[in-house]
């Protein structure tokens, strides 16, 4: 993964975390990527809040472009945060 990729693994399902902060360790992304089991309902505005954090926050490089991918399983946890 070349040095200018950041990526962070955030999991969301009745609660939310960031399983890797931002990255460039591609062995570490697999292994937390490979651990993940589902839980709980899709709190999907939760995971999306993380998300954003972790791509805005001070770890973030400057020359990084902010992207995010959603995956979910599409099971709806509380719909009332999507705007």
């Amino acid at each position: 993964m070349p040095l200018t990729l950041q990526v962070a693994l955030v999991t969301f399902g009745s609660d939310w975390r960031i399983d890797v902060p931002l990255t460039h360790d591609r062995a570490t992304l697999e292994a937390a990527a490979r651990a993940i089991t589902p839980s709980g309902g899709t709190d999907v505005a939760g995971g999306l809040d993380q998300a954003h954090d972790a791509l805005r926050g001070p770890a973030r490089r400057a020359d990084a472009k902010p992207t995010l991918i959603l995956l979910s399983d599409g099971v709806p946890f509380d719909t009332t945060r999507l705007r």
